[in-house]
């Protein structure tokens, strides 16, 4: 059956990515409904209670159901996809630990959150406030921020450390194998060209997150992990990239919660000062240029690029011929 599958097209390849997401998904939302039944939720409260939060009681439940949909409808389908098209369909690099370069990941990836901090400040003033699209979409994301308090609400160490692992680690797995290490593979190969299949998943990524008010920055995050992937050729670098950053923001959240003294716009405006940016951007064009001179990507663009299909032979039949 595999030896089927192995011979599809790209084009179609990349369309059965789709179905694969919705069935994981469908997926983590059984497993995530059975899992909120130790907390005494049957399946219909639980999904009420996705537009419909209480009370931090009911915290539990939705950090249950956020892990279930994020493994089941992204690590799931890229895992899954794999499986059915053969390892060589994602290129060997989701396979392999990078070299030295991803020593200088979390420097560049800590130096860029001003960065990100600014695209947010840009990408709220694009949006008119008074326009009725404009009103509908910041109230969106009010209902969501209010979700992501409840759920990040943390009162002891532990529950940091339970948080990490919601907020940062699990995204960090599911959302780059699906998204650089199957999206973008897979478009890099159909349009052969690396730069299209980077930012094309990117735009993907930041787009169904469902929170437009920061498509900007995340937009640009997602270009930031692929290219950090490919360059490094590892998977495991935008992992750490992404980790580092999720993990960051989970932590300041857990210092501000603890400190009545210090708020979210204390700790969003450092290094967004025009000196300090000027100080970052210079830091990370010396990083990215000590980066890119050990960039792995010479040596794996072919394996990268190259067309997986194998086409499709018939087994040899054996024939008898008795001889007279």
């Amino acid at each position: 059956m595999r030896r089927v599958f192995e011979s599809f097209p790209l084009s179609f390849r990349f369309v059965f990515i789709v179905p694969l997401i919705v069935v994981g998904y469908v997926v983590g939302m059984i497993v995530g409904l059975l899992g909120c039944l130790a907390y005494g939720y049957g399946p219909q409260e639980a999904l009420e209670l996705m537009s419909n939060f209480q009370s931090s009681s009911d915290v539990g439940v939705l950090r249950i159901l956020q892990t279930c949909f994020q493994l089941g409808g992204f690590l799931l389908p890229a895992l899954f996809f794999a499986w059915m098209f053969g390892k060589t369909a994602v290129s060997k690099y989701m396979n392999r630990l990078p070299k030295s370069t991803w020593m200088l990941v979390p420097l560049i990836t800590i130096l860029s959150l001003p960065i990100m901090e600014v695209l947010i400040n840009f990408n709220e003033r694009l949006i008119p406030a008074d326009s009725s699209w404009g009103t509908a979409l910041r109230e969106q994301e009010a209902l969501a921020e209010q979700l992501m308090s409840q759920l990040l609400s943390m009162e002891s160490p532990a529950e940091l450390i339970l948080m990490l692992f919601i907020a940062a680690v699990v995204p960090a797995l599911a959302e780059e194998f699906l998204f650089r290490g199957l999206i973008q593979n897979q478009l890099s190969k159909w349009t052969k060209n690396v730069h299209l299949g980077i930012w094309l998943s990117a735009i993907l990524f930041s787009a169904i997150h469902m929170q437009f008010l920061g498509f900007l920055p995340r937009l640009a995050l997602g270009a930031l992990f692929g290219y950090l992937v490919i360059h490094t050729g590892s998977i495991w670098t935008g992992v750490l990239a992404h980790f580092l950053h999720n993990g960051v923001s989970v932590l300041g959240l857990y210092y501000i919660q603890h400190n009545p003294d210090i708020t979210e716009a204390d700790i969003e405006q450092v290094g967004t000062q025009p000196l300090q940016l000027v100080f970052i951007l210079v830091a990370l064009g010396i990083l990215g240029g000590i980066f890119m001179k050990k960039s792995e990507w010479p040596k794996w663009k072919a394996d990268y690029l190259a067309n997986p299909v194998k086409p499709l032979t018939m087994p040899e039949q054996k024939s008898d011929h008795q001889g007279s």
